[in-house]
């Protein structure tokens, strides 16, 4: 009796319907353990424990500014405990830390966790609305409770890192110029590159584009800050910047956890098993020379869509994943920036699925190849494991490396197996972003092809 009632109400129901109610409850249960589990990890975080990650750099350097002292100096590296290791951001960035100078550094790393937090939620609800995901409220929730829970933006908050607020700079300006709001387009970007100097690739995709006002509003915008930052700290500042840049890529360029292009030709010419891969002369030209062959499979890939006033998402989500790939370091606090790419690549298998579903009952020399359907499923496998290899711990490659350094006299096959586990970990830290830049790329490709 009960089944049969089950089937009459199914019958009555229509499938699409049935499948949301599904996916609305299977979301609910996934995200409630998730956020839970990730705000208590926030919430009962010790803040006076808080090493020097970049936001308590930057707040010092703030600090220093308003002393009229500068963070690049000899006085003004010794004030902040730096003289050994040298100010790692562009004197533009403690601009954004003025006004939390004031305050003590607990009151300081707990604003700027919560600022971060408030910025992600931002940066997802925009992603979900704007791509129109089936029920944007359970959506929202749910990639915000998978995002928020991982070990990698848990650090994001613990150690006050700034990679959130450029993930949303990116998705404002991918927001304005879905609108051709241009002006306000390059703007963001401009205030991206005062945070740090990676984004400044973003300007060139805007070049490339034909973006000019957006590219003049860029500039524009970036101007004023780095003119109030240079008066109070000097123009030597600039020079000394760069200039400490070299002690700080010997110390981290080749380091396991580095995830970009250099860090990945490094350690290919020098494995992390053998030793630390330090950069030379050798391996930093090819580094470099892997750069630029990734920025020219990226203009490349995107040449026919860049000036496409309509259809540049793809296009402008792969350079946002360059951008940062390109960058002499990628640590796990970065993933945030694969948020809008993984969205807009489900986003587009997910329709072209839908498109070859409906045409199925079509004529038969308008229904989908066998080779359609197993390029939806390729990208979809592509999508999982990135997603997958987003689960990953922090700190597992530091202590792989540990383990393995410490097995010389444990037995062959203990050995072997740390010593797979070690170069496992260290490909599941750069794959997301090498598949992410792929699948763009095909999606990309296969779109030019159908069009």
């Amino acid at each position: 009796m009960v089944s049969e009632r089950v089937r009459t109400f199914l019958s009555r129901v229509p499938a699409g319907r049935l499948l949301l109610a599904v996916y609305q409850i299977v979301a609910v249960i996934v995200s409630v353990p998730l956020l839970v589990r990730g705000l208590r990890l926030l919430v009962d975080h010790v803040w006076t424990s808080n090493g020097w990650g970049d936001g308590r750099v930057d707040w010092g350097g703030a600090q220093l500014f308003l002393k009229g002292q500068s963070p690049y100096s000899v006085e003004g590296l010794h004030a902040l405990g730096l003289e050994q290791y040298g100010f790692g951001h562009p004197p533009t960035t403690p601009f954004w830390f003025i006004p939390l100078a004031p305050f003590t550094v607990v009151v300081m790393a707990q604003i700027l966790a919560a600022l971060a937090l408030l910025a992600l939620l931002v940066h997802i609800v925009i992603c979900v609305e704007e791509l129109r995901f089936p029920s944007r409220l359970i959506t929202v929730l749910l990639v915000f409770s998978l995002v928020v829970g991982t070990p990698w933006m848990i650090e994001h908050f613990h150690v006050l890192q700034i990679s959130e607020f450029i993930a949303l700079a990116y998705v404002l300006a991918w927001h304005h110029l879905r609108r051709d709001r241009e002006i306000s387009a390059g703007i963001c970007i401009g205030l991206a590159c005062t945070l740090k100097l990676f984004p400044g690739l973003m300007v060139i995709y805007l070049l490339l584009a034909r973006r000019w006002r957006a590219v003049f509003a860029a500039i524009a915008s970036y101007l004023p800050v780095a003119i109030i930052m240079t008066t109070g700290y000097g123009l030597r500042s600039w020079p000394q910047f760069f200039l400490q840049q070299g002690h700080i890529a010997d110390t981290w360029i080749g380091h396991i956890r580095n995830a970009s292009v250099h860090g990945i030709v490094l350690r290919l010419l020098t494995p992390t098993c053998v030793a630390r891969a330090a950069p030379k002369t050798a391996g930093t030209l090819l580094a470099t020379l892997a750069a630029v062959l990734v920025l020219a499979f990226a203009w490349w890939v995107t040449r026919r869509e860049l000036r496409d006033r309509q259809r540049f998402d793809l296009s402008f989500a792969l350079f946002t994943l360059v951008s940062a790939f390109l960058n002499a370091w990628i640590w796990e606090h970065y993933r945030v920036l694969l948020i809008l790419p993984l969205l807009l690549a489900i986003r587009t298998i997910a329709d072209a699925a839908v498109d070859g579903w409906r045409r199925r009952a079509g004529a038969p020399q308008e229904r989908p190849a066998a080779r359609y359907w197993l390029g939806i499923a390729l990208g979809g496998l592509v999508v999982a494991t990135s997603m997958f290899s987003l689960t990953d711990g922090v700190w597992d490659k530091e202590v792989a490396l540990r383990d393995y350094r410490r097995s010389a006299g444990m037995a062959a096959a203990v050995r072997h197996a740390l010593h797979v586990r070690l170069h496992y970990l260290e490909v599941m830290n750069w794959l997301p972003w090498v598949l992410a830049i792929a699948l763009l790329a095909c999606l990309l490709s296969w779109r030019r092809r159908t069009a």
